[in-house]
């Protein structure tokens, strides 16, 4: 006998015992779904805050230009040349 007959047999057999098992699997799996949902849309707020924050990366130097900023009054950024 192959295992899933073996296993449909059992199901129909037990299905007392089948139906709540399959209830706590899913609501499991449905947790760890909302886990790592959560945790992407965290790591989505924090790259967006870094970004909005002017939070820089590492190795990155804010620098001014001598005669006063290129364009406006926002500095610029450029990558460490030691890098």
């Amino acid at each position: 006998m192959q295992i899933w007959q073996r296993a449909y047999l059992y199901v129909r057999r037990k299905t007392g015992k089948s139906i709540p098992l399959l209830l706590v699997m899913l609501l499991l799996f449905s947790f760890v779904m909302v886990g790592l949902l959560l945790y992407r849309a965290a790591d989505l707020a924090i790259q967006q805050a870094r970004q909005t924050l002017l939070f820089f990366p590492r190795g990155t130097i804010l620098r001014r230009y001598k005669g006063g900023l290129p364009c406006g009054n926002a500095p610029t950024l450029q990558t460490a040349s030691w890098r």
